[in-house]
């Protein structure tokens, strides 16, 4: 029966007919890393899907999304945005070289600490040092919510499960909690951490965001290290997280810095109004969907894309399927 509603879709011209009926909405795509994958042509990925776009899209530029919600300007049927969180160098070294031959505006959400080569992303530390122990297990009662718990690590299928577990249970405590967890991580593992990210992890240097501003890409703020900002200790601490990334941004770039992305997606009241009184003109979450002209500028919902993603499943999200 999948299969039959999956060959439905595709070959019936159900997805086109979704896309007519979908044609008054639009909608935002954002990636994370572009990093090699096992047994995946990511060049190969990103060429079919920009292509699939190009077919059956406007793209547009997130300031001309902020545009049309203010009122200024109008967008065009299907159109769609495309954003990058986190600011990893492969988005220069393998992404952005196929977005200029698409003529795909994107718009890059930068952590500003990571580009300062202060700090490398927490998830990044910690699957480095999994990688890397020599320890048959994971414990640390205050990641994994119990006194006992523990995460056996004998396999590369429990390393990675023990990863996923991980990952999901640090966005879920107080971000003091996760700061602890991690200023441990060498101990309770047994691993040294460099102090600054390996290749694998690197970032964007300034000079290279300064060329790509140059070749057209939009940047966004999203904030000075990655917290969780739900999770914060006070209100004045989610300002300050929000505050300096946008002011270090702009400090490097000598351009207004109007976008932002909440990391993990995570906000409420408190936050919102911090990203409001630092001047964002949009803030993007990770709620899934499409957005129209009534859709609230800091409660911008956008599709996540994986580049394990087969082509019909990208097709088929992009319809709203999934």
């Amino acid at each position: 029966m999948k299969a039959l509603a999956r060959l439905s879709l595709h070959r019936l011209g159900i997805l086109q007919a979704l896309f007519w009926y979908h044609r008054n909405s639009f909608q935002i795509l954002t990636y994370h890393r572009f990093s090699d994958m096992q047994g995946i042509d990511i060049a190969g990925v990103l060429r079919r899907q920009f292509s699939y776009i190009r077919k059956h899209f406007h793209p547009v530029s997130v300031s001309q999304v902020q545009r049309a919600l203010s009122g200024e300007a109008t967008l065009p049927p299907r159109a769609l945005a495309i954003t990058v969180d986190d600011g990893y160098r492969d988005f220069l070294s393998v992404a952005f070289p196929l977005f200029r031959e698409y003529e795909l505006p994107v718009t890059v959400y930068l952590i500003s600490d990571f580009i300062d080569g202060r700090l490398w992303p927490w998830w990044d530390e910690l699957e480095y040092a999994l990688q890397r122990t020599t320890k048959p297990y994971f414990e640390d009662g205050l990641a994994a919510g119990s006194q006992h718990r523990r995460l056996p690590l004998s396999s590369d299928a429990e390393r990675q499960t023990a990863y996923a577990e991980l990952c999901l249970a640090l966005t879920r405590v107080p971000n003091r909690t996760r700061l602890a967890v991690l200023e441990r991580l060498p101990q309770t593992l047994a691993v040294d951490l460099p102090a600054s990210a390996p290749p694998q992890y690197a970032a964007l240097t300034w000079d290279e965001i300064r060329i790509l501003k140059n070749a057209g890409v939009e940047f966004g703020g999203h904030t000075t290290t990655h917290p969780i900002l739900t999770s914060l200790e006070d209100a004045q601490t989610v300002y300050g997280e929000v505050a300096e990334s946008k002011r270090r941004i702009e400090e490097e770039l000598q351009c207004p810095v109007t976008h932002f992305a909440y990391p993990n997606g995570d906000f409420n009241d408190t936050v919102v109004a911090a990203v409001k009184r630092c001047g964002f003109l949009s803030a993007a979450t990770v709620l899934s969907g499409s957005c129209s002209t009534s859709t609230d500028p800091y409660l911008l919902k956008r599709r996540s894309i994986e580049l394990d993603f087969s082509d019909d499943y990208f097709r088929e999200m992009l319809a709203g399927v999934h």
